[in-house]
C-alpha cells in the first residue's frame, strides 16, 4: 500500500493482514494506524512501515505483528509505538524522535531491538517499554529512557526486511548492526530491568570497549529491580561529566 506523495492512514480496526507474505505500507508523508488497527504477518513474510517525509504514528491499541519474522518501522519525523511484535525489530526515526503511544501494552515484544532516532527515545516521565532479549539504542539529540519487563542484553542487532514493490518485485532493506545504548548530545540513558537481569556486553558494530556511552553531562542509570547487572568484558559505562548508577 503507498502513497507516493500523500499519506496512509488505516482508520479503527483497519486490519491489513497476509498469511506469511510480506507487508509493505509506504507513506510520501505521514502514515498511521488508527485504534485496533492491525498489521499482521508471519514468518517467512516481514513488516515494513515507512514515513518517508512524514510521522509514523500507530495509536496505543494497534499492533504490528510478524510472527517469527523481522518488522521495520521508519519514518523522518517522530514514530510514535503502540504495540510491535516480532522476532527481529528495528525502529528508525531520522529526524525525530520515538514516543510511547498513550494506552499501550508493550512497544515492542521481540527476540532483538535495534532503536534508532535523532531525538529521544522516550521520555523521563514515559519510557518506552520493551519486552526483549537483546537491545541496542541510539539517540543523537535526545536522551534514552527504557523500561524492560523481564531481563535483557546490551548488544548487537541488525535487522533485515523486504518491501514488496509495486511490480512485484521485492527489495532488501537493511538496518545494519548497531551496538550500546548510546547518547550524542548530552542526553541521559536510563535501562530499567523490572523482573530480570541486564547484561552489558562489549559492542562490537558501534564503539569497541563500551556497552553504555552518555555524551557530555548525560547521566546513566541501569537498574534491575529484582536481578543482576553484569557488565562483561571491556564493557564499559561512560558519561563525559554526568553522574553513574548502577
Amino acid at each position: 500500500i503507498e502513497a507516493v506523495a500523500g499519506s496512509v492512514t488505516a482508520g479503527a480496526a483497519a486490519d491489513v493482514r497476509s498469511g506469511t507474505g510480506d507487508v509493505t505500507l509506504r507513506a510520501g508523508q505521514n502514515l498511521s494506524l488508527g485504534a485496533g488497527a492491525d498489521v499482521v504477518t508471519a514468518s517467512t513474510g516481514t513488516v515494513s512501515l515507512n514515513a518517508v517525509a512524514g510521522t509514523l504514528t500507530m495509536d496505543g491499541t494497534s499492533n504490528v505483528t510478524a510472527t517469527s519474522s523481522s518488522a521495520r518501522l521508519r519514518a523522518q519525523g517522530d514514530i510514535t509505538l503502540g504495540n510491535v511484535t516480532a522476532a527481529h525489530v528495528s525502529v528508525d526515526s531520522d529526524a525525530g524522535g520515538v514516543v510511547n503511544a498513550t494506552g499501550s501494552t508493550t512497544n515492542v515484544t521481540a527476540t532483538n531491538l535495534r532503536l534508532q532516532a535523532q531525538g529521544g527515545i522516550g521520555a523521563s516521565g514515559r519510557h518506552v517499554s520493551t519486552s526483549v532479549d537483546t537491545l541496542t539504542a541510539l539517540a543523537a539529540a535526545g536522551a534514552v529512557y527504557l523500561t524492560e519487563a523481564n531481563g535483557v542484553t546490551v548488544g548487537d542487532v541488525a535487522v533485515t526486511v523486504r518491501e514488496f514493490n509495486a511490480n512485484a518485485s521485492t527489495t532488501n532493506v537493511e538496518d545494519v548492526a548497531q551496538s550500546d545504548l548510546t547518547t550524542q548530545a548530552n542526553g541521559h540513558i536510563v535501562l530499567v530491568a523490572t523482573l530480570g537481569s541486564v547484561v552489558l556486553n562489549e559492542g562490537t558494530a558501534t564503539g569497541a570497549g563500551q556497552a553504555v556511552s552518555a555524551n557530555g553531562s548525560g547521566s546513566v542509570r541501569i537498574e534491575a529491580v529484582a536481578g543482576s547487572v553484569t557488565a562483561g568484558a571491556a564493557a564499559d559505562v561512560r558519561s563525559g561529566t554526568g553522574d553513574v548508577t548502577l
